[in-house]
């Protein structure tokens, strides 16, 4: 699965959570103080899981960059493997 595709489903699995979770507690038809630290809470999970997947996807070979910079490192590498494929390959035709 693609990261952008993981990254999608992480998002709307996480609004479905939140919004069914703060339908359960307005159940009831009060809100409180307790209730706003497990939301709070939640967020913060979120935002951990965020992190982590973002610097998997920057570690890993996939196409999803943490910054533009290592965009174009990886588009320079890309280029000079092209050139480096195709002098090999011109060099061994008779």
């Amino acid at each position: 699965m693609s990261p952008c595709r993981t990254a999608f489903i992480r998002d709307v699995a996480a609004y479905l959570a939140a919004a069914g979770v703060t339908l359960v507690l307005l159940w009831d038809g009060q809100f409180a103080r307790a209730e706003a630290v497990i939301l709070l809470v939640l967020y913060v999970v979120y935002l951990a899981i965020c992190v982590y997947t973002s610097r998997w996807a920057a570690e890993s070979d996939s196409p999803v960059f943490a910054s533009q910079e290592q965009l174009h490192e990886y588009m320079k590498y890309l280029s000079r493997a092209r050139q480096a494929h195709s002098h090999f390959h011109s060099e061994q035709k008779p």
